[in-house]
């Protein structure tokens, strides 16, 4: 990861400080890609008004380097890659609020819409080797285009992880904020993660936090506790959060458990019941 200012923070600029996992994609589809036009003097452009916010290499010949940049005074972004050979050094740039995200297997494809509903024209292709770093990837595309006021994109189709199962989804409370909270598994590594969302609004589907708990639930008793009707104690949780800490902290308690209420009990004891089950499943594999 690459930053360009010293004095300037941003939850995107530490995403992936918090990954305590790793999860092995079996590889498939193109490898990593990018299809947008050259453009020359782009990077220039960039460099002058805007601040990188997260660098990614992806191995491969020729090899692409992923950027998003950010203009701090309306939170427009704009993402980069840049395309390195043995012959030359290639960019292609453009707004993230033009993109549509999904995902192919080991891979996300990055596109810009069509005409025809199901019609996409490919920006890019970006091959992952564990499923961390692509959900990370995912979610922080969603953030910072949702958070993009210079053009805010209302109505957000591409918001969920192709590949994941929904097995749970509850209202929540969080520092007066009203969230929703799931519980996805990925069909092919069973691996499983909270996802915490914005439930109304414009901003509706876009990530608050997410946090990968399969190494917690093998044991949910030792690792889930229901205090009140309401209200579950986590006491491991390791959450990547999308907001900037001076707008918004994850609820904890003083000794550092996770806290989630929600809004009724009928969902408490859904997580609870859902939890345990996925628990179930995961030990007998």
């Amino acid at each position: 990861m690459s930053l360009s200012s010293n004095s300037f923070k941003h939850w995107a600029m530490k995403v992936y400080s918090s990954i305590t996992t790793s999860t092995p994609l079996r590889s498939t589809g193109d490898m990593t890609k990018c299809y947008g036009e050259n453009m020359p003097e782009v990077k220039a452009h960039l460099d002058k008004g805007y601040i990188e916010l997260l660098q990614l290499k992806f191995p491969g010949r020729p090899q692409v380097t992923f950027s998003f940049f950010l203009r701090d005074r309306d939170h427009r972004v704009r993402v980069l890659c840049k395309v390195k050979s043995d012959k030359r050094t290639a960019y292609s740039s453009t707004v993230i609020t033009s993109l549509l995200i999904h995902r192919e297997g080991s891979c996300l494809m990055l596109c810009h819409p069509s005409s025809g509903e199901e019609d996409r024209v490919a920006w890019a292709n970006l091959q992952f080797s564990t499923l961390e770093y692509m959900v990370l990837f995912f979610c922080t595309f969603i953030a910072l285009r949702g958070q993009d006021s210079s053009d805010p994109v209302s109505r957000i189709k591409d918001y969920q992880l192709d590949g994941e199962e929904l097995v749970f989804s509850g209202e929540t409370i969080d520092n007066h904020y009203i969230h929703a909270l799931h519980i996805y598994v990925d069909t092919s590594t069973r691996a499983v993660r909270l996802h915490a969302t914005v439930l109304h609004g414009e901003l509706k589907h876009v990530p608050v936090w997410t946090a990968f708990i399969h190494q917690y639930v093998k044991r949910p008793r030792s690792w889930m506790r229901h205090v009140e009707q309401e209200v579950i104690y986590l006491t491991e949780l390791q959450p990547t959060v999308f907001i900037n800490s001076d707008e918004y902290k994850p609820s904890t308690t003083a000794r550092g458990e996770h806290i989630i209420t929600f809004t009724s009990s009928e969902d408490a004891v859904m997580f609870m019941e859902s939890i345990n089950e996925i628990s179930h499943v995961l030990r007998k594999k």
